[in-house]
């Protein structure tokens, strides 16, 4: 299982601390189980605020955390898995 958490950093965000901490407006998870060729994934892209929502209100692309972070989570794969697996929010996982 693979599974990766961080903030989506950008410019202007609010700062803390004495260290300068930026604080993300939003958040990503995402979570990867299987092997190479029977991969299954589910990602989130939940904003910085207190919510009683449920979750899969927040699934996303793993694409579109992509473009938002300028990562590429899952590199080592072939281009045309990479699109499939990528490109498609998924709730099965």
């Amino acid at each position: 299982m693979f599974i990766v958490t961080g903030g989506v950093l950008e410019q202007g965000l609010e700062e803390i601390g004495e260290e300068d901490v930026d604080v993300p407006i939003y958040y990503y998870k995402i979570v990867a189980k299987g092997d190479a060729e029977n991969l299954e994934v589910i990602a989130f892209l939940m904003p910085n605020i207190k919510s009683t929502e449920p979750l899969d209100q927040f699934v996303i692309s793993i694409d579109k955390i992509e473009k938002m972070t300028g990562l590429d989570f899952f590199y080592k794969l072939m281009d045309s898995e990479q699109m499939q697996l990528e490109n498609t929010p998924s709730t099965a996982g």
